[in-house]
């Protein structure tokens, strides 16, 4: 009979989770000293063994989860740089298109404004004057135009650096959301696991307390 019953004690603690962390802090809650006093070594033994796995469990997620949210904030980050990149590089390549053709504008109008003086210098004085007309208009046209590129080039830049920097702040909000929500449930899973343990530690207090009335005299 009492080797029956001390090998349902063992089997008893075996399937009992014993590691609490305390609702404030998240510290190894203290056992009661009553709840001590009742373990034998071996059960005290298994109590420290599986507070030591739950608690390594713990930091296990704990850190992955740590890093997945890293992770994120640097591909977010990487992103954003990268559009910033982008952009930038396609604003300088207009810029240097816009540059090239007003050079190009230029250079034209040149050869054409020589030819015009040479002929003005044989009495074409007329068509000189209104092909300067029609130079400095095709001139501020192209002006205008290049400004124009520049404008709106700059404006999708700086939406999409406005958009890119709330997504991340967004995302950072989330992250720290999800945070505190995991202590939350790590909380209450540890809350229920001590009350679950205690439970049981009731039960076999109890089952110990009938077994030694059951066992006669004699045995």
């Amino acid at each position: 009979m009492r080797k029956i019953i001390t090998g349902s004690l063992v089997y008893i603690v075996l399937l009992s989770p014993v590691s609490v962390l305390a609702a404030d802090n998240g510290s190894p809650a203290m056992m009661s000293e009553q709840a001590f006093a009742g373990m034998t070594p071996v059960q005290m033994k298994l109590y420290q063994a599986r507070q030591r796995v739950i608690q390594a469990r713990l930091e296990q997620e704990q850190r992955v989860r740590q890093a997945r949210i890293a992770t994120d904030q640097r591909v977010r980050r990487s992103r954003a740089e990268q559009t910033t990149r982008v952009q930038r590089d396609r604003q300088q390549r207009l810029q240097k298109e816009a540059a090239f053709r007003t050079a190009e504008f230029d250079r034209v109008n040149q050869a054409k404004t020589a030819r015009m003086q040479r002929e003005a210098q044989s009495g074409h004085g007329l068509r000189n004057r209104e092909y300067a007309f029609y130079r400095d208009q095709k001139r501020r046209v192209e002006r205008t135009r290049v400004q124009e590129k520049q404008r709106v080039a700059h404006a999708r830049m700086t939406e999409q650096q406005r958009v890119s920097m709330a997504r991340m702040q967004q995302q950072q909000r989330v992250n720290q959301a999800r945070q505190i929500q995991a202590g939350k449930e790590r909380v209450m899973l540890e809350q229920r696991m001590q009350r679950e343990y205690k439970a049981r530690m009731d039960s076999q207090r109890r089952k110990e307390a009938l077994s030694k009335e059951m066992i006669l005299p004699w045995s």
